[in-house]
Order: structure tokens, then sequence, then C-alpha cells
């Protein structure tokens, strides 16, 4: 059985490149005779007639940030994935080509729906470019939104209504179906989460560092630096920042570019982690490590999902509270005896939803 998968895989991001390979990792892992594949794309650069055109030493700073993190993970891309083609695909008409190559067509997991990064290209990711409706199916798609704007709504009913199995990772999604289709779907676990602590230990490269707070942001967020810096001072350890700017944060340690597996490697040997990040939640909960979130209002719904269904609700900081001594002292350590169970307990769950999409 030959099964390919088309998600993102170029990011500044480590959590897009690990999603792509723990869902690769987890369906091979479904039995022997899988074959599966991630659909090789290549997304151009920006021209240099566009960078001219918005030129300042802050955008080249923060484009000379970005090309080098994707760098770093194109080269866990390459060492990792089982990439199909050999040379990537340009456009549309390459992925029609290949249809007839795989049994099932798998999209999903990260924000492949959210209409503000697929502005100019939805629809390949609703798969519109698949003939046979069989073979079309998703695990764990994230729209990233709550809703979806009125004028992308007729096509995204035409071609999610074509899916023979759908499901999404946050609540919000699975409303967003509903009010699009009057379908139910599942909520299914992020893939990173389908593959246990064991399994990313092997991949992690642990730092020099001991006994530090690791601040790792997607967009800039002063509120949660400021966090931070407040349990920097209530613990008197120090910062280690995966930074996407630069606040002047003195006697502390800062980086622009981590490696897929430096990153794991620095949360997993963390005492605490404070993130923004959906996937810095899912890693630091896999990792059994005591972290606090951040998230942005307008994609929070994807933290707010996997943190109710583990019971660690409060572990999302209201902005409000952020640098109250007294807050920060009421939190309770997490009590993983707890937590670990529920974990496990959805990760049969979806591996077990995964496996039915891939063999009926």
């Amino acid at each position: 059985m030959r099964i390919s998968i088309l998600t993102f895989v170029y990011s500044k991001n480590p959590g897009t490149t690990l999603q792509a390979f723990a869902l690769q990792h987890a369906v091979e892992s479904l039995g022997t005779g899988i074959e599966c594949f991630i659909f090789r794309q290549w997304d151009p650069p920006r021209k240099i007639t566009w960078l001219l055109q918005h030129f300042s030493w802050k955008e080249l700073k923060g484009w000379y940030y970005v090309a080098n993190s994707v760098k770093s993970q194109l080269r866990f891309a390459d060492k990792y994935y089982h990439f199909f083609p050999t040379e990537p695909l340009y456009n549309k008409r390459d992925l029609e080509a290949l249809q007839g190559d795989f049994d099932k067509i798998i999209v999903g997991s990260d924000q492949v729906w959210n209409p503000e990064f697929c502005k100019e290209r939805p629809m390949k990711y609703l798969l519109d470019f698949v003939k046979d409706d069989n073979k079309k199916v998703s695990y764990g798609s994230s729209f990233g939104v709550s809703e979806i704007q009125e004028d992308l709504k007729q096509d995204f009913v035409e071609y999610l209504g074509k899916f023979k199995y759908l499901s999404v990772r946050e609540d919000a999604g699975q409303r967003i179906i509903y009010s699009l289709l009057g379908r139910e779907v599942p909520v299914v676990l992020d893939p990173t989460l389908l593959l246990r602590k064991e399994d990313w230990e092997k991949m992690a490269k642990l730092p020099k560092e001991n006994d530090y707070i690791f601040l790792y942001e997607v967009f800039e967020n002063p509120t949660a630096v400021d966090f931070a810096k407040a349990l920097s001072k209530k613990t008197g350890l120090k910062i280690v920042h995966k930074k996407v700017h630069d606040y002047g944060l003195k006697n502390k340690r800062r980086y622009w570019f981590m490696t897929p597996e430096e990153w794991m490697g620095y949360i997993l040997k963390a005492k605490y982690v404070v993130t923004t990040s959906f996937h810095g939640t899912a890693f630091s909960i896999n990792f059994n490590k005591q972290f606090f979130v951040l998230p942005r209002k307008k994609t929070s719904s994807r933290q707010d999902t996997l943190l109710g269904k583990l019971g660690l609700k409060d572990r999302k900081i209201d902005s409000a509270k952020a640098i109250d001594d007294f807050f920060i002292d009421s939190v309770k350590d997490i009590d993983y005896s707890i937590v670990n169970p529920l974990l496990e307990e959805e990760r049969l769950k979806s591996l077990g939803y995964l496996k039915k999409i891939v063999f009926d």
C-alpha cells in the first residue's frame, strides 16, 4: 500500500517540520507493507524586487532569520522524510500527474486549511486535484481560525464535502466543518503526540546548559517575555530564549536559529517552558515539563482543545496576570501521573482513527 501526505514542510518553526515527520512515522507504524511518502513541494522565495521595495534593516534581519531557519528544517527533512518525488513539485499539475501512484492521499496536519496562510493556494490542500474521492482523507487538519471568510465558504463546502474521511485537531475546526457541511468529524491529536517521549528522545540533541527556563515564541509576544522574566526572578533560573525579536534580555542566552533536534533538546532539558506555540505546548506535555502557555487569541483554539482534553487548562496564562507574583505562586506543578494516562488514551484513539482511514 502506498500512502502520500500533503502538508507544510518548509517553515521557520520546528513544529511544522516535526509534525510532518510524525505523521509519516505513525502511518508506517500501522503495519508491514505500507510505504508512506511526503509530497516534495517548493514555495518559491521572494523576488529581489520585493525585497528592494520593502527594504529595511528590520525586514532584512527578519528575512535572514527565516531563510536560515528554513535551511535547518530542510536539512532535517532531507534526513528523515521519505520525499516523493525526488525533485520538488512546482505547481498543481505536477500533483495531478502523481495522484494515480497512491492508494490514499492524506492532507494534514498543521494549519493547511488556514485562509490566512493559503490565500493563493487553498484548493491544493483541499485535494481539488484528486479525481477519486475515495482517496481523499485528512488527519488533524487545522483551520487556525474560528470561521471561514464568506468568499471562500463555497470552495470549502464543495471540496471538503468530497473527502471520504475528515478529522481536525481543534474544537473550532470541528464546529467550522459542521457549520459548512452539517457533518460531525472527530478531533484527533496532533501527529507529534502520536509518538511517545522515548521516540523523540532518540532524535533530540541535548544542550550544554542546565537549570533554565526555555522561552519559545512563534510571533513577537512581549507579554510572554515579561512572564518569563517574572518566573526567572521568582525561581532564580536563567532564561534561554529561542527568539523572533530582540527584547534586550541581558545576561540571558539567546538563539535566532535552532535545528529541530536542538529545539527538542532544549525543551527536554528545561526546568520550565514558557511558550506561545502549539507545538511548544505539545512537546512540553509529551516531555512531562512544567510549562506555561500564552497563545495568540486568534489561534488559541488548538491549545485550548489540547489542554482541555488533558485537564491542563490552568497552564494557559491570562496576559493580565502574566507578571503577578501572587499568581505565579498559586500555580501548582503538573501531576503527570494523572496527565499521562489521559494522553495515552487520546493517543490510542487517534491511532485507531488513523488506521481506519488508511485501511478502509
